[in-house]
């Protein structure tokens, strides 16, 4: 006849895993909780300051709408309006562009627990612009349209 020996859950062997287990699961949990706690509340690890600060928010908005979104020179995946999450405090390089309008660049503050709003106007391109020469004092300018396209009207003070 075979005989085997069982292993009940009071066994040596299971007593020992089990507290492992236990006091692993414990510091893990202690030790984690409080990073949980400052994501949640907005704070994030600054490796310059070896510290935790609160984030900042920079909320972009602009006329035309879908615009593309540069943070420091990377393109950000989101379209105007957007809302930048989670930024350490400091200054931003944030450029805006779209298809037919001039760039826009700006650099802006991110403070603690505050959002950041900017609103921007993007300006359209105008086709077949000749260049003027700045060796005149304008006073006066205006763009008129006719049958060959627009053309930019300048007055200077000498005539």
């Amino acid at each position: 006849m075979l005989y085997f020996k069982k292993y009940s859950m009071e066994a040596r062997p299971y007593k020992i895993i089990r507290s492992i287990l236990f006091w692993f699961f414990f510091f893990a949990f202690v030790i984690c909780l409080p990073l949980v706690i400052l994501y949640s509340l907005g704070y994030q690890f600054n490796h310059n300051l070896k510290c935790f600060q609160k984030t900042g928010i920079i909320s972009i908005k602009s006329s035309p709408i879908n615009a593309e979104v540069y943070l420091e020179g990377k393109k950000i995946e989101k379209l105007t309006p957007c809302d930048l999450k989670e930024l350490l405090p400091g200054i931003y390089k944030i450029k805006i562009e779209k298809g037919g309008f001039y760039p826009y660049e700006i650099n802006i503050e991110v403070k603690s627990s505050l959002v950041s709003e900017l609103s921007v106007v993007l300006i359209p391109k105008i086709q077949d612009v000749e260049k003027i020469k700045l060796d005149r004092n304008f006073y006066k300018f205006f763009v008129m349209e006719h049958l060959f396209g627009k053309r930019i009207i300048a007055f200077a003070k000498d005539g």
